[in-house]
């Protein structure tokens, strides 16, 4: 239990399946439930397709950050998927709802597409609701809420599972270990050193294949390869620690190796996190960790830790953008193969084994010498081409920057301007009031497809913000949404891996603190990946400020002897 004194909203908050909070009330068309969907003057808002291609059109060449890494947002999807997961609404018998155009459920609404728009054989995208909760027993009494299927804490959740039953599919009972696969094709050839994640019954490959999904402690493991290679570091991580502990420990129990490694490695996940990935978003954090061995000691029960719904579903959702449209691939040799577009590896995991580019191996070095996506631009794949099947004769995409601005509509969540107004204290009564936020072009496209400036959608209106600064990635608006959730995430964590004995009586002692505040996305990947070089900030590219060093004279190493004879 993360709590020690339980109030009201501690009990809906404390585990998975509990009610996410808001930042601002709901701004549901009936004051409760139904989607925000009427403009200031009472006409509709504007149709979220036409938003997308107002905001970012297609562009005619990639887009590109000047010096963060793919990797960067590929290990942003995974912290998401750690804190944040929304079921959609489901027809009586509990199947999820398809909502095809036309469709008259009111828990559907399908997005209408443009009859010019450019991919003239869709009229529409499907879209779900998500699936409804009330905060109190008395639906007529509350507003329509979302359910977080997690539990909100960056607590290794995607790593290891939400609760007994999926932490047991993974674990292999002995010796400490998590359950892995054989990187071997299905014509017996082996396609990488190390272990692949363990494969789930699901089939994610093509038609000519039979590979299967790869198994985490989470539903959306192989959404995609990058994304995977992130879940394998973590497995491959936890397995190497577990071997270190138990050669060191010999009388350890399987329990006691599984549970110190597990702890161990989600602390490694919150550093990474605290340490270079938040700062990153928003510059210098305050969030960031004491570089000494000292306790933070900042854990206040009257938080609530609950994700937002401004953060779930617009502010965090600025990641969605830093996606390329295509995946770069090196061998062993370093040379540099075929690319891969972003949509031949969704819940696809062929190249996965593909002996020349050993596998896994391939993309993840890919995503590190890889620029990411310019922020507030989409690429095709991510608009047009998303989970993209025909049926029926019948074709069907998922344009995602659509979906992001129908879900915040969804939600109910207010428009842009009072977040403006929440984060930066500005009153916008007109465009002009945005300047210090948007450029003269950003509010020209805005006032082009919104009547009024309190029209604006708040995803749409972030992403077109100006960024702090060259070498953040996330604009003013997102950043302070971001902020504010991630401190609530440490000061709301009585586990957080800074916090003292006089806080959790399982701390880590002092010298174990200082070993783990050693650890850098650099160190983990050379301890689990074998390359023999990388950038010594492995979410920037690198430069004369960020050279490539020698993994194999990492000085960031964790002693693990620190925990020797703990039990």
């Amino acid at each position: 239990m993360n709590f020690l004194k339980v109030s009201h909203f501690d009990a809906l908050h404390l585990q998975s399946f509990a009610l996410n909070k808001r930042v601002l009330t709901p701004a549901y068309d009936d004051g409760f439930n139904s989607a925000r969907s009427k403009a200031v003057s009472g006409n509709s808002l504007p149709n979220p397709r036409t938003v997308c291609l107002k905001v970012s059109p297609p562009p005619s060449k990639p887009l590109l950050e000047n010096s963060i890494s793919q990797i960067y947002a590929i290990f942003g999807q995974l912290l998401i998927h750690d804190m944040s997961g929304t079921s959609a609404s489901t027809d009586s018998s509990g199947t999820e709802l398809d909502c095809p155009c036309g469709s008259t459920d009111s828990n559907c609404l399908p997005i209408t597409w443009p009859s010019n728009d450019a991919l003239l054989n869709q009229t529409c995208q499907k879209f779900a609701r998500s699936s409804a909760s009330f905060p109190d027993t008395n639906c007529s009494l509350a507003y329509r809420e979302q359910l977080n299927l997690l539990s909100s804490y960056i607590d290794g959740s995607s790593i290891y599972g939400i609760d007994e039953s999926r932490a047991n599919e993974l674990r292999t009972f002995s010796d400490g270990l998590l359950k892995t696969s054989s990187p071997v094709t299905e014509k017996g050839q082996t396609v990488t050193d190390g272990t692949y994640l363990p494969l789930s019954n699901d089939t994610c490959s093509s038609s000519d294949t039979d590979y299967k999904c790869f198994l985490a402690g989470e539903y959306r493991t192989s959404e995609n390869l990058a994304l995977v290679s992130m879940h394998t570091l973590f497995n491959r991580e936890h397995n190497r620690i577990a071997a270190i502990l138990k050669t060191q420990n010999p009388t350890w129990t399987d329990e006691n190796l599984y549970q110190e490694s597990r702890r161990i490695n989600i602390a490694i996940l919150q550093h990474i996190v605290y340490n270079e990935w938040l700062t990153m978003v928003v510059g210098n954090s305050s969030l960031a960790p004491s570089q000494n061995a000292e306790y933070y000691n900042g854990y206040d029960s009257i938080i609530n830790p609950a994700l937002s719904n401004e953060f779930s579903t617009a502010a965090f959702r600025f990641g969605h953008s830093l996606i390329r449209d295509k995946f770069s691939r090196y061998d062993s040799a370093e040379s540099q193969l075929k690319p891969l577009n972003f949509t031949e590896t969704v819940f696809k995991s062929d190249y996965a084994y593909d002996v020349k580019g050993q596998g896994i191996h391939s993309i993840l070095k890919g995503i590190i010498k890889d620029n990411c996506w310019k922020f507030g631009t989409f690429g095709l794949e991510l608009q047009n081409y998303l989970f993209a099947k025909i049926e029926n004769n019948t074709y069907s995409a998922t344009d995602l920057l659509a979906t992001n601005i129908q879900r915040g509509r969804d939600h109910g969540l207010q428009p842009y301007t009072k977040y403006v107004k929440h984060c930066h204290g500005i009153d916008v009564k007109s465009y002009d009031d945005l300047k210090d936020l948007l450029s003269s072009t950003a509010r020209t496209i805005l006032q082009s497809v919104y009547e009024n400036v309190d029209d604006i959608d708040l995803y749409a209106g972030g992403l077109l913000e100006k960024k702090i600064s060259n070498t953040t990635l996330a604009a003013k608006t997102f950043s302070c949404l971001i902020m504010e959730q991630f401190a609530d995430l440490k000061n709301g964590d009585r586990f957080y891996y800074e916090n003292g004995p006089t806080v959790n009586q399982g701390a880590f002692t002092l010298d174990q603190l200082s070993e783990i505040k050693k650890i850098t996305m650099a160190c983990l990947v050379c301890n689990n990946y074998g390359l023999t070089t990388i950038p010594k900030n492995v979410f920037f590219n690198p430069s004369d400020t960020n050279p490539n060093f020698d993994c194999s004279t990492l000085e960031s190493q964790v002693d693990l002897s620190k925990w020797t004879g703990i039990f």
